[in-house]
């Protein structure tokens, strides 16, 4: 049983703990405090022994909870804090929740494509590189790689139909 539970810490820390350490730094206004509030929260999870509830949303609430928590404890302890700090709307939560399982679709229908595919379509459009280079770098021709790139695109709408809409998010937010 335990070593069940250190599998789940790992897998959902690894999943969500980024997420989680921005939505935290964007309440208590910092990194440094994010971080410790979130390994906090999955620490007393796992001692708890609930880590099998934990859902996404599930995850965010508690963060949301610890955080404001810290925010209290500061307030006494310091300066107040402004209004927006205070006052976090649900409607945040909801956007980052959304957002992150969009991610996590996209994600995992690009880790669902076949490997040398995968592979070519990480390196032109996750990692910004031409086809030439790609091309020269796996020993293959340009016209290979546009037709990797091709079967990649395909292979991706028919998984998410919001697919063209974040790729195009992510590569403009790149310009």
């Amino acid at each position: 049983m335990e070593k069940e539970q250190i599998i789940l810490l790992e897998e959902l820390f690894t999943r969500y703990f980024s997420h989680l350490v921005l939505y935290s730094g964007k309440l208590v206004g910092s990194r440094e405090p994010a971080e410790d509030i979130v390994q906090d929260v999955f620490l007393h999870l796992f001692e708890t022994k609930r880590l099998k509830y934990a859902t996404s949303s599930f995850l965010f609430t508690c963060v949301k909870n610890a955080s404001l928590n810290y925010i209290n404890l500061s307030k006494k302890r310091t300066i107040p804090l402004s209004s927006t700090q205070e006052a976090i709307p649900e409607k945040d939560i909801q956007e980052e929740i959304a957002h992150m399982q969009q991610l996590e679709r996209l994600d995992a229908a690009i880790e669902s494509l076949p490997a040398k595919c995968k592979e070519i379509f990480k390196q032109v459009y996750l990692q910004g590189q031409r086809y030439e280079d790609v091309a020269s770098q796996f020993g293959i021709s340009y016209h290979t790689v546009k037709a990797h790139m091709t079967t990649a695109f395909q292979h991706l709408r028919k998984h998410l139909l919001v697919l063209l809409f974040l790729l195009r998010n992510v590569k403009f937010a790149r310009k």
